[in-house]
């Protein structure tokens, strides 16, 4: 629902004032709920996109080793329980310079 479907909802009588439009992301803002301090400190630890890049790198590839430790080292059921190909496994271990024992 747009802004102007809600206002239409919400206000009393035929018209909207800027008023209501005030009223209204006034209220939008105080549904936004404030970071913790932690949330603050790691928000701040990202001063890049590159850094969001890498941090979503690094979650895949503890994604991945954790998920081949629980298959133990079984490179075929751990593709299909991530849902990826065997070509795309082994550019992911390649990428990621894991090594697996044969």
């Amino acid at each position: 629902m747009n802004v102007i479907e809600r206002l239409v909802t919400l206000v009393e009588g035929h018209d909207i004032y800027f008023a209501d439009f005030q009223r209204y992301f006034l209220e939008q803002k105080k549904q936004i709920p404030e970071f913790t301090t932690m949330e603050k400190t790691k928000l701040e630890s990202f001063n890049s996109f590159e850094s969001l890049k890498n941090a979503g790198l690094n979650k895949e590839k503890e994604l991945l080793l954790l998920i081949i430790k629980e298959e133990k080292g079984n490179k075929t059921r751990a593709k299909k329980k991530i849902g990826i190909s065997r070509a795309t496994l082994y550019n992911k271990l390649k990428e990621y310079n894991i090594e697996l024992s044969t």
